[in-house]
């Protein structure tokens, strides 16, 4: 395998992304790679090291904002703010010893990526926001695909255990056979609310996963018929998104699952 391509900027690392896209290669893309053993093994090409990315670029302790290159590990993070009497909300876990690696080794970009967390979780929420995409209502145009649109389910830094209701919108959902659903996430977008609709989600977020789900018949409504239905999701206390689609004109629901600690 080739030798790993280490960035030493953001130039850089555009510049090795944008030659993987056009070579059409795979990219690992890791900081110390602590968490390599977590989930499915995967396949790729060359591997993108940002660990010389490292650093603070902006901390206002009074404003609760803070910003640090991927590489940056997160010991060096929480050490900071520790100093002004503040912590991560999130609480992340160091996993490096249980998976055979070096304490304190983890960095920002990596637990981001994988979206872990500690215990706080259950009362800080996630580090990410959540959303499932929208296709259009509009009719076919020979040529043109729409771009598809995304709507926000999961804000970021919803505590577990919060059930909401989106108020004041109506969702066509196709009943009788089989459904697609796209879930995308953000770890930048923290002002993104429920039932905000965003235009382009396959350019604003990340493809986070696809569920095929059969979605059962309603009553006497034909096979295929779309029904108006409101978006009501939950997140359990063990952080799965089920997300309930109420049918508008009876009590009748549909309910799909997506697990969000360890997409």
């Amino acid at each position: 395998m080739a030798d790993p391509l280490k960035p030493r900027d953001a130039a850089e690392v555009e510049q090795a992304i944008r030659s993987a896209l056009a070579d059409g290669k795979a990219l690992e893309v890791v900081g110390h790679g602590t968490k390599r053993a977590i989930g499915r093994a995967a396949q790729w090409d060359a591997t993108l090291d940002l660990a010389a990315l490292t650093g603070v670029t902006l901390y206002e302790p009074e404003e609760l904002v803070l910003s640090a290159k991927a590489g940056t590990p997160i010991a060096e993070i929480e050490a900071l703010v520790a100093s002004r009497n503040q912590q991560l909300a999130f609480e992340p876990m160091d996993y490096a010893v249980l998976l055979g690696g070096p304490a304190g080794a983890g960095t920002i970009g990596g637990t981001i990526a994988a979206n872990l967390s500690g215990p706080r979780r259950i009362k800080a929420g996630a580090a990410r926001s959540y959303y499932i995409g929208l296709e259009t209502s509009m009719p076919a145009v020979p040529g043109y695909k729409p771009p598809l649109k995304a709507l926000c389910v999961v804000p970021q830094g919803l505590e577990e255990g919060t059930e909401l209701l989106i108020e004041g919108r109506e969702f066509g959902l196709v009943t009788g056979r089989a459904a697609e659903f796209r879930f995308f996430s953000s770890s930048v977008r923290s002002g993104d609310t429920p039932g905000q609709i965003l235009p382009n989600a396959e350019r604003d977020l990340e493809d986070t996963g696809l569920l095929e789900v059969e979605i059962p018949a309603l009553g006497d409504v034909p096979v295929g018929q779309v029904v108006p239905v409101r978006m009501n999701p939950v997140i359990t206390e063990l952080g799965i998104l089920e997300l309930w689609m109420k049918h508008t004109n009876s009590n009748r629901r549909w309910k799909v699952e997506f697990q969000l600690r360890t997409e």
